[in-house]
């Protein structure tokens, strides 16, 4: 291995150790990042440290192992069963509500392509109902959401696919999202998760 004056250079007798598994080339590491400035013995652990003992909302008189041995679980397991059936009942409720409107030809999209949207779309099994996603992050744009594949365009696309049902997958925003889509001629009903 060669060493240069900002890092590590690997030579071609490791290659086929420090390759890059994308880009199938040496690795090169500079400045800080080297191996040989952090590894082992040079990790930052302070990171674990962030919550002193006074952070703590219960404080320093509670007594953690002895709530959590206090619960009923049998109460508990009955709680997760009730959450279960009516998380199964909303996600129908949505489903069904998609189906309809896409059955209709409102055109369905959902505004809002964050892990909220990705959950959701995976508890209705994939979000066949939903054509399109959009977004108002640029970054985001001709991307496709993880898990289900849709589209996710900026809502400047709206003006085009004209749809008649929009859910806000955040209700914060649900009447900021109405304004937009009327501003720019949509008139779509907004309803949000």
């Amino acid at each position: 291995m060669s060493t240069e004056e900002h890092g590590t250079t690997t030579g071609t007798d490791e290659t086929s150790q420090a390759g890059c598994p994308v880009m199938h080339t040496p690795v090169q590491a500079v400045g800080s990042n080297a191996n040989r400035h952090w590894w082992p013995n040079q990790l930052n652990l302070a990171i674990l440290r962030q919550n002193p003992p006074q952070a703590d909302p219960m404080g320093d008189d509670f007594d953690y192992a002895a709530e959590f041995n206090s619960l009923d679980f049998e109460e508990l397991a009955r709680d997760v069963g009730a959450f279960e059936k009516v998380q199964s009942a909303t996600m129908q409720t949505w489903k069904q509500k998609l189906e309809r409107a896409a059955s209709q030809g409102r055109r369905p999209v959902i505004w809002g392509a964050g892990s909220k949207c990705v959950a959701l779309l995976g508890a209705l099994g994939g979000g066949a109902q939903v054509e399109y996603v959009v977004d108002i992050n640029p970054h985001k744009h001709g991307k496709y959401l993880p898990g289900t594949g849709h589209e996710i365009l900026s809502p400047e696309f709206l003006a085009a696919y004209r749809p008649e049902l929009v859910v806000a997958m955040n209700p914060i925003y649900r009447d900021e999202i109405a304004a937009d889509l009327s501003r720019r001629g949509i008139h779509a009903e907004v309803i949000a998760v």
